[in-house]
């Protein structure tokens, strides 16, 4: 399929144009979004800009074996919610180019 391009009124009198990955239209194109944990490293997982959240968070807590609720996950320092998806969060232009990361920070427990 041919990248789909989205025309995007920015100022009163222009126009945007972004180029978007192949069925990104009609929701069934898939971006990868990082998770950087606190110890630098990083798990990619790609999914649908329509994905909520929540989803992604499991699957890191899956597989970095956490209990979902022992981990905060932010976004240019800000809580991120279950209920969010990645459509919500980013624009297409960064969605387009990749440029998703959520920082992941375990709850710290104790004194």
């Amino acid at each position: 399929a041919l990248p789909s391009v989205r025309r995007l009124g920015a100022r009163a009198g222009t126009n945007v144009l972004v180029v978007l990955p192949a069925g990104a239209a009609d929701g069934s194109a898939t971006v990868d979004v990082a998770v950087k944990d606190q110890a630098g490293g990083r798990t990619t997982f790609r999914v649908a800009p329509a994905t909520r959240c929540e989803r992604i968070f499991k699957a890191f807590a899956a597989r970095e074996r956490f209990d979902v609720h022992a981990v905060t996950f932010l976004w240019d320092g800000e809580r991120l919610h279950g209920h969010e998806t990645l459509a919500s969060l980013w624009s297409p232009e960064e969605l387009a180019a990749g440029a998703c990361y959520i920082d992941a920070v375990l709850d710290r427990c104790g004194d």
